[in-house]
């Protein structure tokens, strides 16, 4: 990605065109149709900034921890995304929403928390179309995540088991971790 996250503007064509020379040359065949994107238009100085600019990116976008849901969704299925040493990062698509975690842990429990019951009643309250957006973060307030406390490690836990489950192809797996969450966040509230 040829994206500084700090300043949220493409790399200077001039550092592209030194170290990626390839990249650039890449890039440099498409460039009408960049310099034609709504969004580089609107927030961008096309007389100044880099025309393979992306708008949006920032360090959450490059967070190897992140707790991912679709956009356009009648109910809530949220997943983690966990970069592993070595493994290429997931960048979320414009239309998954995310969260970026500190660690897997923290990840698995805002998982289990936006999958669980009570969240998922609550967003059928008040959710009017299939656009769940980031309203879900906005409308309910989620504790923080404390890596110290028993409550918020076991729904991390289960999290993990219930994308196991998914993973292994094992309903009876999910069901069960899915009802356990269910019981556990109660006690959030």
């Amino acid at each position: 990605m040829m994206q500084d996250v700090k300043t949220q503007k493409g790399y200077t064509e001039v550092w592209v065109q030194q170290q990626c020379p390839l990249a650039w040359a890449y890039f440099k065949r498409f460039e009408k149709l960049l310099r034609a994107r709504k969004a580089f238009q609107k927030f961008f100085d096309p007389e100044r900034d880099p025309f393979y600019s992306m708008y949006s990116v920032t360090a959450d976008t490059m967070a190897p921890f992140k707790t991912c849901w679709m956009d356009v969704s009648a109910t809530m299925k949220a997943t983690v995304l966990e970069a592993q040493d070595g493994e290429v990062l997931t960048i979320p698509e414009h239309t998954v929403m995310f969260v970026p975690a500190t660690s897997a842990n923290e990840g698995h429990y805002l998982a289990a928390v936006l999958n669980s019951g009570i969240v998922g009643t609550a967003i059928e309250g008040y959710a009017v179309d299939n656009h769940l957006s980031t309203h879900p973060i906005e409308n309910i307030v989620i504790p923080r995540f404390e890596g110290d406390r028993a409550l918020h490690i076991r729904l991390s836990q289960l999290s993990r088991a219930a994308h196991e489950g998914v993973t292994e192809q094992d309903e009876q797996a999910v069901r069960a971790a899915q009802k356990s969450i269910d019981k556990e966040v109660l006690a959030l509230w």
